[in-house]
């Protein structure tokens, strides 16, 4: 009985502090009791095994990670023709327009033009020094952009295992539940026809309660790993032209961006661009 209770003390911290999570999200003050509309029983949640050929490659284009990479191999194939564009001549071209006071001149004012060629032959010294550098910067980009580019898809597949395992929790707590409620409504039975004594059916009662609670929790952490595996993705709901509607509004536009979501509608990648050809270059 007293570890029941403890169960249960532990998930009533735990709920504590979602409601303070809760209060966050929609900045309302922290201590203010907040009361939920839920329904008889919780909506169905995605099964559908996704496209993990689509999902990458749109996880991949919504990373911040992997496109500051794709930036850093541009500036890196940059950086790498200034340096060798520092080993050719420098051409310098002036001008100017000029003008004497001195009155004895046949000519007081005139202009001026040339150009001047400047070679450092030293620098032909470091042409070896340099292609290494340039080799060493690419091998290096290169990694770091496969790096990310592994982390980016690593992430969309172990949130989506991480979703799987919280809905296989999520099942075996469903049906704990009714298996725990059967027990406590033949308990009531018993105790009705003296067949069972009045701890057993309190002990039943709270183990029933337990249960009932313990499934409300997977639901939770069900939701919240589906929405790790929507983050990963970099799918967010556009309510940008309905930040003012009524809540009923932005309810219904999330609840439809999230249904075409679960049904593999993504939005239409306009233009996924190209790598640089900075691998290629020798």
């Amino acid at each position: 009985m007293i570890e029941i209770i403890q169960q249960l003390e532990t998930m009533q911290q735990s709920i504590g502090a979602a409601r303070i999570d809760l209060a966050s999200l929609i900045n309302a003050p922290s201590e203010e009791k907040l009361q939920l509309k839920v329904s008889s029983d919780f909506p169905p949640l995605p099964q559908t095994q996704p496209d993990f050929d689509q999902l990458e490659l749109y996880a991949l284009v919504h990373s911040s990670d992997y496109t500051d990479e794709i930036y850093n191999l541009r500036i890196a194939r940059n950086e790498s023709r200034k340096a060798i564009a520092r080993l050719f001549p420098s051409l310098e071209g002036f001008g100017s327009f000029n003008a004497d006071t001195n009155h004895f001149l046949a000519n007081r004012s005139w202009y001026e033009a040339g150009a001047r060629v400047s070679w450092n032959l030293f620098n032909l010294l470091r042409v070896g020094d340099i292609n290494d550098t340039n080799d060493a910067r690419r091998n290096m980009t290169v990694a770091r952009r496969m790096a990310a580019n592994m982390a980016v898809i690593t992430t969309v597949h172990v949130s989506w295992q991480e979703y799987v395992d919280a809905n296989a929790r999520l099942s075996q707590a469903k049906k704990i539940d009714e298996i725990d409620k059967e027990i406590s409504h033949l308990t009531d039975e018993s105790v009705a026809t003296d067949a069972a004594t009045g701890m057993e059916r309190v002990r039943s009662e709270i183990r029933a309660l337990r249960s009932a609670v313990a499934r409300v929790l997977a639901y939770s952490d069900a939701q919240d790993a589906y929405g790790r595996f929507l983050f990963s993705l970099g799918l967010v709901p556009d309510v940008t032209s309905s930040l003012n509607a009524p809540e009923d509004v932005l309810a219904a536009i999330i609840k439809k961006s999230l249904d075409k979501w679960e049904g593999g509608d993504l939005p239409v990648i306009e233009n996924i661009g190209t790598v640089p050809d900075f691998i290629d270059e020798k």
